[in-house]
């Protein structure tokens, strides 16, 4: 809050690096939706592999931070194979990662995240918008397209 920064003599720059720095610090990690399957026992079938990742951090609370962390959204790039990215916000915890060429499973999972926050606390919640990361820009930006019920 404002009063806070005033009593620490901040300024918004400095709290901004300070919050960016940390950011840098927190390990994220990624898992595909094969890996997470497997962690409770089951298996994918070959037909229903899609490049689905799951994004959160070590300690399990606030991985939805990540989307603020340009060098590590660059690295699920590399990973990926991809210059772009679908990026929803499962919750303040969690995010969906797919890359920018399987548009209707991105529809298809922001949908399922939309109807999951009806479920969730409301703290938990972080937001209904389906983000676009572009590798080229360095940018996230909330997608305004249309069409977010499966088709591209």
């Amino acid at each position: 809050t404002n009063r806070m920064k005033k009593i620490w003599g901040v300024t918004d720059e400095q709290l901004n690096e300070t919050a960016i720095e940390n950011l840098r610090k927190l390990v994220c990690d990624i898992k595909s939706l094969e890996e997470v399957a497997a962690i409770y026992g089951a298996e994918m079938r070959e037909e229903q592999s899609t490049p689905l990742y799951t994004v959160s951090v070590y300690t399990g609370m606030f991985g939805a931070a990540a989307l603020l962390n340009n060098e590590f959204l660059k690295e699920v790039c590399t990973r990926t194979g991809s210059t772009k990215l679908w990026i929803i916000a499962s919750s303040v915890h969690e995010l969906m990662i797919l890359p920018y060429e399987y548009a209707e499973e991105a529809f298809c999972a922001y949908n399922t995240a939309v109807a999951f926050n009806e479920l969730i606390e409301p703290d938990d919640m972080l937001s209904d918008n389906l983000y676009v990361y572009d590798d080229v820009t360095e940018k996230v930006e909330i997608y305004e397209g249309e069409n977010r019920n499966g088709q591209a």
